[in-house]
């Protein structure tokens, strides 16, 4: 078994386990996921996001992106919303990683992105303003360019054990929403004060599948919701030989070592004091991530059209040996 095989197999277990976890303490596992894998998750891959020039063509393209988390962050206390261009500081991000990631000429590159954070007002409309107000930075963060990652490596490396990691993340997935919720669940007031320091997040997730709020259906969102992160932190973390962001220098291990205990130590202190205070650096890393998550995506769209080919050219060469075996 080849080394990828192994991390792929390890995801495997990973999806499992965390389903398992997800399915019978749904806001546990979140709030413990999110305080205590979330930090440590973002300081290492913005280090690493670093150290690749955030997969852009510009030395300076997190200063953009980080000034608008800063906004969507701490908006209100930067009084943001007075500011036109920075209506909708997600979508102008997003937009802009566009050109941050595909445009190499810097002149065109920075009126591009200046264009896109002024054009975000405008396209604000009834869809728009949930998903990137919303989604985003959360659900589409987690579990969607997660499964598109699987994906894209599943597509690069021909692996079977790869496709086999994304049947089973898709699988478990579905089952954390359509399973039933088991009647015995009971929740603290401590847990469920914590998850609404989210902004209710799984109860938008509710509304949004169709589902009453006050129903049990709610606990199978949070269910969801749970597994996603748990497992995108996880999935983070078991690829570190593959993906390398530990390959740094010593001192550059101590300062995440710091940050991690000072961020894990406010979530011990106050939980709502911890989402707080680490929100700039969390939507940071979300931000900041844009340009690779549109990069996976382009590589994916390349990807499957030679994955098409190889498998045109091995039926032909399938074919033409038959008929030679039989006319020889």
């Amino acid at each position: 078994m080849s080394a990828l095989d192994r991390v792929n197999h390890l995801n495997t277990g990973l999806i499992v386990a965390s389903g398992v976890a997800a399915f019978f303490l749904p806001f546990e596992l979140f709030i413990f996921s999110y305080a205590l894998l979330g930090p440590l998750h973002y300081l290492t891959e913005i280090s690493w996001l670093h150290d690749r020039q955030y997969f852009s063509h510009g030395r300076f393209a997190a200063l953009p992106l980080l000034l608008l988390a800063l906004a969507t962050a701490h908006g209100p206390e930067m009084k943001a919303t007075s500011w036109t261009f920075f209506h909708d500081p997600t979508m102008a991000a997003f937009f802009a990683a566009f050109a941050l990631a595909f445009l190499r000429e810097p002149i065109l590159r920075w009126i591009t992105v200046m264009a896109c954070v002024w054009l975000a007002k405008p396209l604000v409309g009834e869809f728009t303003l949930p998903f990137f107000g919303i989604y985003l930075a959360t659900l589409v963060h987690v579990f969607c360019f997660t499964w598109l990652f699987v994906l894209h490596g599943a597509l690069k490396n021909r692996s079977a054990s790869a496709f086999l990691s994304l049947l089973i993340l898709t699988v478990t997935a579905v089952a954390m929403l359509a399973l039933p919720v088991p009647p015995s669940l009971a929740v603290s007031d401590y847990f469920l004060n914590a998850v609404n320091a989210f902004g209710k997040l799984h109860l938008e997730f509710t509304r949004l599948l169709g589902w009453d709020p006050r129903s049990p259906r709610t606990t199978a969102a949070m269910r969801f919701i749970a597994f996603a992160y748990t497992y995108h932190y996880l999935n983070w973390f078991s690829k570190t030989a593959v993906i390398g962001w530990h390959e740094v220098s010593r001192k550059r291990i101590g300062s995440i070592a710091i940050g991690y205990v000072l961020f894990a130590g406010l979530y011990l202190y106050d939980y709502k004091v911890g989402v707080q205070a680490l929100l700039f650096v969390s939507l940071g890393h979300v931000f900041l991530e844009f340009p690779l998550n549109l990069r996976t995506v382009w590589g994916i769209a390349q990807e499957v059209p030679r994955l098409a080919k190889r498998q045109a050219r091995a039926e032909i060469r399938s074919t033409f040996k038959e008929k030679k075996r039989r006319t020889g």
